[in-house]
C-alpha cells in the first residue's frame, strides 16, 4: 500500500474510481480535471488506484471573519478494496496535508453521518431546501423591479454576495474561478 497526490496521469484511474464507487457513468464524473486532480490522494496497491479523496482548499466566513478550510469530498474506495481501513488512512493523511497548507478548518458533506463517526467526524450542522409554489409567496413591491440578468454579467451579483455572506458563518468566499464554476 503506497499513499500519493495525484497527478493528471491519474485522470482515468480516478474517474474509473469514482464511477464505480457511487455508480455514476464515467462521463458524469465531470469535477475531475487537470487542475482539480491535483488537490487529491489515493492509495495504491500494485500501483493501481483503490481508493481517494479530494482536499479542495476555501476560505470561508465565520463571524464576519475569513478563515482557511479543507472540503474532504470524493471519498471513494473501490467495492473490491472496501474493509481494508483505506478511508481512515486517507482522511488522517487528509487532516495532515490540509495542517501542513495552513487550512484550519475542515468540512465534510456525508452520505452518512454515523459512518464518519467512526472517524472522528461529528456534525455541526444542517443544510436544508425548501420548496415553495410561487403563487403562495405574496407580492412585494421591491420585486417589481427584479430582472433577470444573463450569466455573463455575474460580476455584477458577487459585491452582493460578498457583503451578504460576511454576515453568516459558514459562507464561502468565491473566487472568480468558483462563481464561474458554480454558474456555467
Amino acid at each position: 500500500m503506497e499513499i500519493n497526490i495525484l497527478n493528471p496521469s491519474h485522470m482515468d484511474e480516478l474517474i474509473e474510481l469514482l464511477s464505480q464507487s457511487f455508480l455514476l457513468p464515467y462521463k458524469q464524473v465531470t469535477w475531475v480535471n487537470e487542475k482539480s486532480i491535483r488537490n487529491c490522494i489515493g492509495i495504491f496497491e500494485k500501483n493501481k488506484l483503490v481508493s481517494a479523496l479530494v482536499i479542495n482548499p476555501f476560505e470561508v466566513y465565520i463571524r464576519g471573519k475569513l478563515f482557511t478550510l479543507s472540503g474532504i469530498g470524493g471519498v471513494a474506495t473501490l467495492p473490491e478494496h472496501r474493509g481494508k481501513n483505506y478511508i481512515h488512512i486517507l482522511l488522517k493523511e487528509a487532516i495532515k496535508i490540509s495542517k501542513d497548507r495552513g487550512l484550519i478548518f475542515s468540512s465534510l458533506y456525508p452520505f452518512s453521518y454515523e459512518f464518519y463517526r467512526l472517524f472522528g467526524w461529528e456534525l455541526c450542522g444542517f443544510q436544508k431546501r425548501y420548496r415553495v409554489k410561487l403563487r403562495l409567496i405574496p407580492k412585494f413591491k421591491e420585486t417589481e423591479k427584479v430582472k433577470k440578468i444573463p450569466l455573463t454579467d455575474w460580476n455584477y451579483i458577487k459585491p452582493v454576495y460578498e457583503k451578504y455572506a460576511k454576515n453568516f458563518s459558514g459562507m464561502i468566499k468565491r473566487s472568480d474561478e468558483r462563481w464561474e464554476n458554480n454558474i456555467f
